[in-house]
């Protein structure tokens, strides 16, 4: 059972109200700038302070803002998930360093991605970019 109680850290309609206050203000801050959302990776069920599976529940908060508001989503969870075995450190939510770097090697793509397509005029968001 999670030391925290099985509570949540923050209630999913504040992480709701939270995320669509941090667009706003990054569009008011930033106005140029390209968005992306990356979201939570798997969390290890075996965690003291972690309520099972909760990530998916703000992962799909997260998913709604960022259709909402027009920023592109990086789904980690389901790039990592079907390889967690092999770049996540059992019992621990950090990834070992081949997992860092294959997370970051796709983080990079990503973001190179979306600059290439804001360099062409492609003002379209990419609906999935966890492949």
């Amino acid at each position: 059972m999670p030391d925290n109680g099985e509570h949540h850290r923050v209630a999913p309609d504040d992480y709701r109200t939270n995320l669509t206050a941090l667009v706003e203000r990054l569009r008011a801050k930033a106005p140029q700038a390209t968005l992306i959302f990356a979201t939570t990776t798997p969390m290890s069920a075996d965690l003291h302070h972690y309520v099972k599976d909760s990530e998916l529940e703000y992962n799909r908060i997260a998913r709604e803002v960022m259709t909402i508001t027009g920023v592109q989503v990086n789904d980690l969870w389901a790039f990592a998930k079907p390889r967690i075995a092999e770049i996540q450190e059992p019992g621990n939510p950090h990834f070992h360093a081949k997992g860092s770097k294959l997370l970051a090697e796709h983080i990079a793509n990503v973001i190179i991605a979306a600059l290439a397509m804001r360099r062409t005029g492609d003002a379209s968001i990419p609906s999935d970019t966890a492949r």
